[in-house]
């Protein structure tokens, strides 16, 4: 049996760091700061309101309208540091408080989503123009 030398163990932790540390800072590369972040929201796919993600200390609380069928309704977004977390809506309409319990969200892959009206929450960030492109095979 052989046994590892140190400049095995050093290059099997160098290889191990640098794939951990990739992962945790890439994502942060293909969005430029808070400040262009949108928060979207969409009901049954299409979008119908788009505003900005304020990175403030107070609690900013910003008011939508949309319609179920017929009846139009308000919504309340509680924006915060960057973060969005959308107010229970009302209990004819969605009937379980699962969208209110999702929490802050802050990045583009997190979403709030209320059913069963099919009320979709995400966040949307500008994307930075890179010089490189990567071709693999």
């Amino acid at each position: 049996m052989k046994h590892f030398t140190i400049y095995d163990k050093i290059l099997i932790f160098t290889i191990a760091s640098i794939s951990i540390l990739s992962m945790l800072f890439i994502p942060f590369l293909f969005t430029d700061s808070d400040s262009d972040k949108y928060i979207v929201i969409n009901i049954d796919g299409k979008e119908i309101h788009r505003f900005h993600l304020i990175n403030e200390n107070e609690l900013y609380l910003q008011e939508f309208t949309f319609f179920v069928g017929d009846i139009e309704y308000t919504a309340v977004l509680e924006i915060k540091e960057g973060k969005t977390r959308l107010k229970r809506l009302p209990n004819n309409i969605v009937p379980l408080p699962i969208h209110s319990d999702m929490g802050w969200i802050s990045e583009p892959h997190q979403m709030i989503i209320a059913l069963p009206i099919k009320l979709v929450i995400n966040i949307e960030g500008i994307e930075k123009e890179h010089d490189i492109d990567i071709i693999s095979h």
